[in-house]
């Protein structure tokens, strides 16, 4: 997937707390995803390209997944495989079997009932995603509601200021626009 911002505050919390955990990161633009990691010195990441036959490998043996949407069709958990998909934000619009067009659900679904813990950033996403994909009282998984990680650098006083100073963003106001699609 793409840089999101989701994975990659988490990444930087896995990295603080495991950091000789071997973490690959998976884009369809992979010098894009280095260049942001390499803006805050981030080591110990190794980058894959999506649908590279690294990444098919990976998806068969890395004993951690971590999504902040879904795995493709062809993607089943390997016993003993973990698997955590990161919800990347709050459903304001029609989700799942609600949407006009349902062609993609039925491989939601299929993550989610595969998902070892879903994490979500609210009650209100949870209940949403349990009735939208037809989860209540058949997921075995978790639910898991806590901060957003992405939200995370908005409380990162040293890169605030790091980030002012570069762009002579002192005494400016800044709004940040973080639409998920």
């Amino acid at each position: 997937n793409s840089v999101g911002g989701q994975l990659y505050y988490l990444i930087e919390n896995i990295i603080s707390n495991k950091p000789k955990a071997n973490i690959y990161f998976v884009s369809r633009n992979v010098q894009n995803s280095k260049n942001i990691f390499k803006y805050r010195n981030k080591p110990n990441i190794n980058f894959v390209n999506h649908l590279s036959k690294e990444y098919y490998e990976l998806l068969a043996t890395a004993e951690y997944l971590i999504n902040d949407t879904t795995f493709y069709p062809f993607f089943n958990k390997r016993e003993g495989q973990k698997y955590y998909i990161i919800w990347h934000g709050t459903p304001l619009k029609n989700m799942g079997k609600d949407m006009p067009v349902t062609v993609d659900v039925a491989n939601v679904q299929r993550n989610f009932y595969m998902a070892d813990k879903i994490y979500v950033n609210n009650d209100y996403t949870k209940d949403i995603l349990i009735d939208t994909h037809n989860l209540k009282n058949v997921y075995s998984g978790k639910f898991v509601v806590g901060p957003s990680s992405r939200n995370s650098v908005f409380y990162d006083e040293e890169l605030r200021v790091k980030i002012r100073n570069e762009f002579e963003l002192n005494e400016k106001k800044v709004i940040a626009y973080m639409p998920t699609w």
